[in-house]
């Protein structure tokens, strides 16, 4: 998925690397203490609040990677997976106006963006709008048919319209393409992270690896 970095290059980047290494090894701590040595060196660079904001996450400390985001969409205002990270804070932190707000902004910069028409389907699901759900749900299928998790969940939209048989026939899928999905509770889950593939800059000339989800 083509995604709009941050023009800016960090002027710290070797740092800024190694943080991504630590971060991607589940070294929680060494990698929040690299994105804020990059902080410190440069502080316009909006990638490193990113990373810090998806690290503060892993470690349940949704305030503190809101405030993150909210950097990293100040200095870098067109990048859209900073507001699809702020709209799963805020999803988690029951925001939801505001959630709804950072994923139709995100899905404005990147209309191809498949987890946030997944997370936007989960969120009018929570507010029980289930016909803007299925519309959701039906965008992010249409972009990747194989993305069985949006296929349970709109089984379980489709169920509360009262269509029976879409809803058997979503589920019947779902389980073909993941069947671990049979272990899960049936009912729609907190919104997925954004990987850390999908922050990562890409260098010139790099090919955009697809979502996988």
């Amino acid at each position: 998925m083509a995604q709009e970095m941050p023009q800016r290059p960090c002027l710290a980047a070797d740092l800024l690397e190694r943080g991504i290494t630590h971060y991607e090894e589940e070294a929680l701590d060494k990698a929040i203490e690299a994105f804020t040595q990059v902080i410190a060196r440069d502080p316009q660079c909006a990638e490193a609040y990113l990373w810090r904001g998806l690290a503060l996450e892993e470690q349940d400390r949704p305030q503190e990677a809101l405030a993150d985001y909210d950097k990293a969409i100040a200095l870098a205002p067109d990048w859209a997976d900073a507001y699809y990270n702020r709209a799963n804070v805020r999803f988690d932190l029951g925001q939801l106006d505001e959630a709804l707000e950072d994923y139709l902004q995100c899905l404005k910069l990147e209309p191809a963006h498949t987890l946030a028409y997944h997370n936007l389907g989960l969120l009018y699901a929570r507010r029980g709008e289930f016909r803007q759900a299925l519309a959701a749900f039906d965008k992010a299928l249409a972009l990747d048919e194989d993305y069985a998790l949006a296929y349970l969940n709109r089984a379980e939209t489709r169920a509360a319209l009262g269509d029976r048989l879409g809803a058997r026939e979503d589920r019947r899928r779902a389980f073909q393409l993941d069947p671990s999905l049979r272990q899960r509770d049936e009912k729609a889950e907190p919104p997925p992270r954004a990987r850390q593939e999908k922050a990562r800059p890409q260098e010139e000339g790099e090919e955009e690896d697809e979502e996988d989800d």
